[in-house]
């Protein structure tokens, strides 16, 4: 992670809390999802790349070959397609992983934004605002192969093919998605049901057609699903769902300045509810993070963070905008002093553990994490 000598030259000097986002472990990261597979990679950057910034890691994977980003939303795609237009920049490929409403159609299609499409009403919808721009869109087939979520039911694909031949719309790929990618029955059980159906209608597929299966965790465990793409999204961010890797290093950290220190006497309570009680006289420690920056109000008097190399208690309830460490037991501490609550190299500060604590997945911690704190990137 970076040095503090590092972090003053980048803060963005308005906050004394910030994310930093290791670039160097990004790559560390993909570089190992490649040794795992042969088939290309979809970097997924939605949710604002689950929280790390999808401008930045959309950048740093134009560069590593990864051409393909997959986002969540209209508003998403259209933000990254502004974003990624500097002189000489690599065009990406954006897919929006869900259908676009309406109103945004003609928009995407003139921005030149892949479209998913779930349903005959899609496609025909597509066609016609395509065909009054005067222009082709380009469409993804989404199948439900048994999430039951998103996609078109596996027996109408060969409808679904016989509405795409027309002049307005352009098929790239037919794809689903797994609903259990760590289990081995049920993955097998959707790819079976995935390929059996696309090789049932092969012949109504044109050649340049791709399809993809895969997200992070069945293309490490599960390679049969790789197929002609791969769709890597928190393995880029070296997160696991709920524990810690064995071998991905997650890319965040975040760490916060003290603003405020204040003497405790002992049976003395701080914070809202006075949820904790001073054990014995000491000192307290405000940084200006709170639950508006995405740590979970439930983790309050469970979390520890590391001063001066020691680690230290989280204290009373995590107000909005403000939470205190005891650290009575670092006298050296003062004003000023970095508190570091994530690190990838302590597995106390693990967001894996967090999310444990928290009964939850990194996944949401993650994205919660950049509602309005800054990032400074790491970059060598």
């Amino acid at each position: 992670m970076l040095t503090e000598k590092q972090t003053n030259l980048s803060l963005d000097l308005r906050r004394d809390a910030w994310l930093e986002i290791d670039l160097d472990t990004v790559r560390h990261n993909l570089n190992l999802v490649k040794s795992w597979t042969k088939s290309p990679i979809m970097g997924v950057v939605k949710g604002d790349a689950y929280g790390h910034g999808a401008v930045e890691i959309s950048r740093l994977l134009l560069t590593l070959d990864i051409n393909w980003l997959g986002v969540a939303s209209a508003a998403e795609a259209l933000d990254l397609r502004d974003s990624l237009c500097e002189p000489g920049e690599k065009k990406a490929r954006i897919l929006i992983l869900s259908p676009a409403p309406e109103s945004s159609i003609a928009q995407l299609i003139e921005r030149d934004i892949d479209l998913t499409v779930t349903s005959k009403e899609q496609i025909e919808q597509i066609s016609s605002i395509a065909q009054k721009i005067n222009t082709r869109a380009r469409i993804h087939l989404k199948m439900d192969s048994g999430m039951h979520r998103l996609g078109a039911r596996l027996e109408d694909l060969s409808l679904l093919l016989d509405l795409v031949k027309t002049k307005s719309v352009k098929l790239i790929s037919i794809y689903s998605h797994l609903a259990k990618s760590g289990d081995l029955a049920t993955t097998k059980f959707q790819h079976e049901n995935f390929v059996s159906c696309l090789n049932f209608v092969k012949n109504k597929i044109p050649p340049d057609v791709f399809v993809h299966l895969a997200n992070s965790e069945a293309t490490r465990n599960f390679s049969f699903s790789n197929l002609d793409m791969v769709r890597i999204g928190l393995y880029l961010y070296g997160l696991e769902a709920r524990t810690k890797s064995s071998d991905l290093k997650p890319a965040i950290a975040l760490k916060a300045r003290i603003t405020h220190l204040t003497e405790i006497k002992a049976m003395e309570g701080a914070g809202y509810d006075w949820t904790f009680v001073a054990s014995k006289d000491g000192r307290l420690a405000s940084i200006p993070v709170g639950y508006a920056d995405g740590v979970p109000r439930r983790l309050s008097n469970k979390i520890i963070g590391y001063v001066h190399g020691k680690p230290v208690k989280q204290a009373g309830t995590i107000s909005m905008d403000q939470m205190l460490f005891d650290v009575s037991d670092v006298p050296e501490v003062k004003t000023g002093d970095i508190i570091t609550l994530l690190d990838a190299n302590i597995d106390e500060l693990n967001l894996a553990h967090w999310a444990e604590l928290d009964q939850t997945i990194t996944y949401e911690l993650a994205c919660a994490l950049a509602l309005r704190l800054p990032r400074i990137y790491n970059n060598k």
